[in-house]
């Protein structure tokens, strides 16, 4: 879609009285109409007479209006003898080179838009001026949203959780556990699981070991003087 330019003084401009007094509110009205028509269809101003009767059918007037608007200096003939020119109409509308260029530009802003992703990593949302952008909430519950997006680190804390009787059960429990969790705690998780890996306890299962936060309990190695502040459970031999 284009627009078109009117002048605020268009309707006390001397060539538009001189217009009204020709032809009368019809006159305007079909100048008014050729414009549109030459604007959406990028012509910079040339209207073909086979193009008349539409714009008088979108006027609402009659096609020999256009004889007045060449009295008036509106629109003059162009010597093919099959068109009219609309005056001056490069002089206040945009040519069609200049919106080929412009729509040409917006495509493949578009085409960047869609290749790039929406985010780039470590940025916060912006829109194209700076200004953050406004992130929608689709009404999640707080417990059941991620903190963070789920990132490869899980499958690096699925291998260093301790086996349980020789085998790991409950992974696809235990990373829904783990998407839950926030970046701080993840961190703090993956810091913990040495010392617990290295404590010879047997190990809970990882979804409850993630979800109790039971990693808090093990910030520091254990030792036998300083045992995590929870029931013993039986050590491997």
């Amino acid at each position: 879609m284009t627009w078109i330019r009117i002048d605020d003084t268009f309707f006390t401009h001397p060539k538009t009285l001189d217009l009204l007094a020709t032809a009368g509110p019809d006159g305007v009205a079909f100048h008014l109409a050729g414009l549109c028509w030459c604007s959406h269809r990028l012509t910079d101003g040339r209207v073909p007479d086979s193009a008349l009767h539409l714009i008088s059918s979108q006027s609402q007037t009659p096609p020999s209006v256009v004889e007045a608007l060449e009295e008036t200096g509106h629109w003059t003939r162009n010597i093919d003898g099959q068109s009219w020119q609309i005056a001056n109409y490069l002089e206040w509308q945009e040519s069609r080179a200049d919106i080929e260029v412009k729509r040409e530009r917006d495509r493949e802003k578009k085409r960047r838009q869609r290749q790039s992703p929406a985010v780039s990593p470590g940025d916060s949302p912006e829109d194209a001026d700076g200004t953050p952008a406004v992130i929608e909430d689709r009404g999640q519950s707080p417990e059941l949203t991620p903190a963070v997006p789920a990132d490869d680190r899980f499958e690096d804390f699925w291998e260093r959780y301790p086996r349980r009787d020789g085998k790991r059960v409950g992974k696809a429990e235990a990373h829904t556990a783990w998407k839950r969790m926030s970046k701080p705690e993840r961190d703090a998780a993956m810091y913990a699981i040495e010392h617990y890996a290295a404590s010879g306890w047997r190990p809970k299962d990882a979804c409850r070991w993630l979800s109790k936060k039971l990693w808090r309990e093990w910030m520091e190695p254990a030792t036998p003087d300083a045992e995590p502040n929870r029931p013993k459970e039986q050590a491997i031999y």
